[in-house]
């Protein structure tokens, strides 16, 4: 019973449920549905929502806001039907470097869906920018392909340890 009023490890059960049944945690957690879930699947939708906003990737008020929210105990590694929030923070096409590294701090995993996500982005890229500014998105979307892949890399590297 503690556990389904603690939210880290109410976390931790979703991702096991979710894993053993192949559903998304959001899922999971309204099939629960206590007030911890409620709680979980509130702040796993407004980290998407803000991890994918151009507030938090223009902003430092957004910014802060997706910090705050990760302390608040939001899990980086939510899955809604759709999106993760990092999944979120590939499709906002700003591709706020600050954005995808506090994720990637926080622990959220990374899978080849995310590269393929950014390869997805990257097509409607020329139709949203022209010159310059296409120019700058390119720069930082290969920023965001190599902290991907490095951490893809890291990832399979616990794997091996473990």
């Amino acid at each position: 019973n503690t556990m389904m009023n603690d939210l880290p490890r109410f976390t931790k059960l979703v991702h096991i449920l979710g894993n053993k049944f192949n559903i998304p945690t959001t899922e999971v957690a309204q099939k629960i549905n206590t007030p911890t879930a409620q709680t979980y699947r509130q702040l796993g939708d407004d980290l998407i929502v803000t991890a994918n906003n151009d507030e938090s990737n223009g902003n430092e008020l957004g910014y802060q806001k997706m910090i705050k929210l990760i302390k608040n105990g939001a899990d980086v590694n939510f899955e809604s039907y759709l999106l993760t929030p990092l999944g979120g923070a590939i499709e906002n096409t700003r591709f706020n470097i600050a954005v995808i590294k506090a994720l990637l701090n926080a622990g959220a995993k990374v899978t080849n869906k995310h590269l393929e996500q950014l390869n997805d982005v990257s097509e409607l890229m020329h139709l949203i920018y022209f010159d310059e500014d296409y120019i700058a998105a390119q720069k930082r979307k290969e920023i965001v392909r190599q902290l991907l892949e490095e951490a893809i890399a890291k990832q399979q590297n616990e794997k091996e340890i473990q």
